[in-house]
């Protein structure tokens, strides 16, 4: 299965999880760091990770079933890039959109609904889902790290305001959702601490 995940289109990767006989195999999870793609478009950066993943690969080693996170426009991305580069008839297909899990297949007019208890939908969530935990986690990390080096970068911002930043706020995205006037009130206070 392979899921996309950025930040309105910053620090893009794509994640390859691999089930085998239903169970992760995490040996063969792989992250794509995207690099031809500029800002959040799903539809590109599905066929870059498509292309550089099964381009050059040995049709015996190719999935039993390549399981994409999206809908209609993802497969119609991954047909084309598929097609492209002559692995189309090779690879069995297929879509999981989030919202109902209807599951979406090359050349398929409707989408296929099954029962929620269903074992082969129940399979492909979990799979689905650990391509999403997989990527955001990866993502997360290369975001967190460009906030450090970032972070250094700022005059008078040395590795212990780092270090007190992330142990009060835990994460780039909490300091960013704390704005500016909450991470300087909350240093102008330490520092009136320290004063008296």
């Amino acid at each position: 299965c392979i899921d996309n995940s950025n930040t309105l289109g910053t620090f893009p990767v794509s994640a390859v999880v691999v089930f085998i006989d239903g169970k992760p195999a995490k040996d063969q999870y792989r992250i794509y760091n995207i690099k031809k793609v500029e800002g959040p478009n799903d539809y590109a950066t599905m066929e870059e990770v498509i292309e550089r993943r099964y381009s050059q690969i040995d049709s015996n080693t190719l999935p039993d079933l390549l399981l994409i996170d999206g809908g209609k426009g993802q497969l119609t991305a991954v047909v084309a890039v598929l097609t492209k580069i002559n692995k189309l008839n090779l690879i069995p297909l297929a879509g999981l959109a989030e919202r109902l899990e209807e599951i979406y297949v090359p050349r398929g007019t409707q989408p296929i609904l099954l029962n929620k208890d269903n074992p082969a939908l129940r399979l492909l969530i979990q799979l689905r889902d650990e391509a999403h935990r997989f990527g955001v986690k990866h993502h997360t990390k290369r975001r967190d790290t460009y906030m450090i080096v970032s972070l250094e970068e700022v005059v008078g911002v040395g590795r212990k305001t780092i270090k007190k930043l992330y142990s009060t706020f835990k994460s780039t995205h909490a300091m960013y959702e704390a704005g500016k006037e909450k991470i300087v009130l909350y240093f102008d206070f330490q520092s009136y601490k320290k004063l008296k």
